[in-house]
């Protein structure tokens, strides 16, 4: 079957056809041509020229064979964008072009540039689950998940300028952490090593952390 369609301009539609891959229909004249023969839930930039595809996940449940994948419909070619993992099953652009969100079996959101860098991790989905759509607000503050149980979460969209935080270098992260955790190593004689975390007196933020 069809499983996406999506408007370029007034008189052309790019539809997503089982078995082919993503077909150009001329609504002016009913032709239709193959420009890629991949596969799949298929977002458009605002002119068109490229997009994002990801697998249909119906009857693919837990597979890990699902990545992102980048077509170029003026050149004609297409690529994987393997910094979003293997089992995307959600993609969403903002209205400026520059950032791609995509949810995964396992619902992790991650956002980063159209151009495939390294994106920034969301972890915490409410209930778990996959995440099977996306939409980020018109100003590009906010994205909207949702997918399995009957609820959608709002995130804030982390300040996509900075590297991401799993990105920086360790004195980095260990400092940023530090400055948002509490737990102290106190002596357990029943630990392996003789110690274990133990949280303490939450002091408040050494620096308030930006969500």
């Amino acid at each position: 079957g069809i499983v996406s369609v999506q408007f370029v301009g007034n008189d052309q539609i790019y539809a997503s056809v089982g078995g082919k891959g993503i077909v150009a229909v001329d609504l002016r004249t009913g032709a239709s041509r193959l420009i890629s023969n991949v596969f799949g839930i298929l977002v458009l930039s605002r002119g068109g020229q490229y997009g994002f595809v990801t697998a249909d996940v119906l009857g693919r449940q837990g597979r890990g064979d699902m990545p992102l994948t980048r077509i170029e419909f003026e050149r004609g070619t297409s690529s994987q964008v393997s910094t979003h993992g293997n089992a995307v099953t959600a993609v969403a652009i903002d209205a400026h072009d520059r950032w791609v969100a995509t949810g995964s079996f396992d619902g992790t959101i991650r956002i980063g540039p159209v151009s495939g860098e390294d994106p920034h991790v969301l972890l915490g989905q409410e209930g778990g689950g996959a995440i099977y759509t996306l939409a980020f607000s018109p100003d590009g503050r906010w994205i909207a998940a949702a997918g399995e149980g009957f609820r959608f979460t709002v995130w804030p969209v982390p300040d996509l300028s900075k590297r991401p935080f799993h990105r920086r270098p360790l004195d980095s992260l260990l400092k940023t952490l530090k400055t948002f955790t509490n737990p102290g190593a106190v002596p357990d004689s029943a630990a392996p090593n003789g110690y274990k975390l133990e949280p303490g007196v939450f002091p408040g933020w050494a620096s308030a952390p930006e969500w």
